[in-house]
């Protein structure tokens, strides 16, 4: 399996420019060296095998499970994102092997196929509320969830980790239109 410790950045001369521009309210990063693992299982058993394997219980859909180096984002009812800041795409998939080795899963690196933008401030969850269809409101979208949805016509994952701080997964490819539009939006829904 491919797993190189270190990416480029896709956004780094974009968020210096956006950084010296002084938008209040609003911080970005994107992360360059995040483990990011889609698992994928066919069975309803993989939710026993998944709570006696980690002894905790696995995360309804649109819920993230803390695994102590490692974090689950479940997407679909099929699937989910395994994350690290802290070890490879290839440890996180030995991991989780027993899982697969009991034919009950599949695993694939996607780490390279991602770009993830950490956003924080007091303005930031007005700014992609108002930018999806879907419901970012506090009372509705609380920490440890997730959401897919559409933004500017990009699919995008937002995952709120407190009232002020979010990560957005972004295809790759589609890096630099999605982050003109961001750009724009935050710029104008802040003046």
């Amino acid at each position: 399996m491919f797993d190189r410790a270190h990416r480029e950045p896709v956004l780094a001369a974009q968020l210096i420019d956006f950084s010296r521009a002084g938008i209040i309210g609003i911080d970005i990063v994107e992360h360059i060296d995040r483990s990011i693992v889609r698992i994928e299982w066919c069975a309803t058993a993989f939710t026993a095998l998944f709570s006696q394997y980690f002894n905790q219980k696995l995360g309804a859909v649109g819920q993230m499970t803390d695994l102590e180096d490692t974090c689950l984002l479940r997407h679909a009812p099929v699937g989910a994102f395994i994350l690290s800041d802290t070890i490879t795409a290839n440890e996180i998939t030995r991991r989780f092997e027993p899982l697969c080795a009991a034919g009950q899963a599949s695993m694939t690196d996607v780490s390279h196929g991602f770009v993830v933008l950490s956003c924080s401030g007091s303005k930031v969850r007005a700014v992609l509320d108002s930018m999806t269809p879907v419901d970012l409101d506090d009372r509705e979208f609380k920490p440890a969830q997730l959401k897919r949805t559409a933004i500017a016509g990009h699919t995008v994952m937002i995952v709120c980790l407190a009232n002020d701080r979010f990560e957005i997964y972004v295809d790759r490819s589609l890096t630099l239109s999605f982050w003109r539009r961001l750009e724009n939006h935050a710029r104008t829904g802040c003046i």
